[in-house]
């Protein structure tokens, strides 16, 4: 699944350590080669996806845009968006995941 996102999104998920974590991928965007979405084991429509752009403005040299997404519905088309944002580091980026998992407040 992943095979097919570029060098950037795969290397962001080897450092959000995904099986140490209990996190999974769950991609409902497999033509979009930057973007992935992030689950818990066992609640794959709790999801927080992630994009990202390039920016030499950031410590990291990205932007990466992020959505929160819970099920609202049967299908998994049915869903809401929950936050938006954008955040500069991968460190906040794992804070996003950690507090739409309910990990942290």
């Amino acid at each position: 699944m992943t095979t097919e996102k570029d060098k950037h999104i795969q290397e962001v998920l080897v450092r959000l350590k995904l099986n140490e974590r209990n996190w999974t991928v769950v991609d409902y965007w497999p033509t979009l080669t930057n973007t992935i979405g992030i689950a818990q084991r066992g609640l794959p429509r709790r999801i927080v996806c992630f994009s990202y752009k390039e920016d030499p403005h950031t410590e990291s040299g990205y932007i990466y845009h992020y959505e929160c997404e819970d099920a609202d519905g049967p299908k998994i088309s049915d869903y809401m968006i929950e936050t938006v944002d954008e955040v500069g580091t991968i460190e906040q980026l794992v804070e996003a995941l950690e507090i739409h998992f309910q990990l942290r407040e």
